[in-house]
């Protein structure tokens, strides 16, 4: 008796597959990395990197001066148009508070419309520091009995004694605090 006549199933030799799915997957494979390296090293090229804008020249008096006649004549036609009734006090504060930023932003060259409360009293300037804290709760509310003509006139009062001195110092301890916040991530 041999060996194989114990068994009484025939075993078969593995299956065959056709080599043609081994060269399909090679070349997909292949095909991947190809793009990856090629939209790499072209796609840069063609998207055009966001720069950094650069920060305003120092601010004269003349034009700090026209900004703040500016502003202050935005407030005035954001509390007329709230004394009108074509505003609620949640949309005059909404209106008050992006007003307010802009400013900065104009007068400092600080983004200050893109900070939350927390980094604004970074800047450590009380009186906007404020404004915007007063702002929160009649700007987020649905409804509110905070006093406009009050935070109106808060506003007109931090626009009229704004100063270039902030400006000076302040601008460039902002960016060199954010640049220290790049190389930490």
């Amino acid at each position: 008796m041999e060996f194989g006549d114990y068994f009484t199933v025939e075993l078969q030799g593995p299956m065959g597959f056709s080599p043609v799915w081994l060269i399909v997957a090679a070349a997909l494979v292949i095909a991947a990395v190809l793009m990856w390296v090629f939209l790499r090293k072209k796609l840069p090229r063609r998207i055009p990197r966001v720069k950094k804008p650069a920060a305003p020249a120092q601010m004269s008096e003349e034009d700090l001066t026209m900004l703040k006649k500016l502003y202050l004549e935005k407030m005035a036609q954001t509390e007329q148009e709230l004394r009108d009734g074509k505003l609620t006090i949640r949309e005059a504060y909404q209106r008050m508070s992006a007003d307010m930023r802009d400013f900065v932003k104009r007068a400092t060259g600080v983004p200050v419309r893109e900070m939350t409360l927390a980094e604004i009293s970074e800047l450590k300037i009380p009186s906007l520091t404020e404004l915007v804290r007063d702002y929160y709760e009649p700007e987020f509310a649905y409804y509110s009995e905070a006093d406009a003509h009050r935070s109106f006139e808060r506003t007109c009062q931090v626009i009229r004694k704004w100063a270039r001195t902030w400006m000076v110092g302040q601008k460039e301890k902002y960016r060199q605090k954010k640049d220290r916040g790049r190389k930490t991530k």
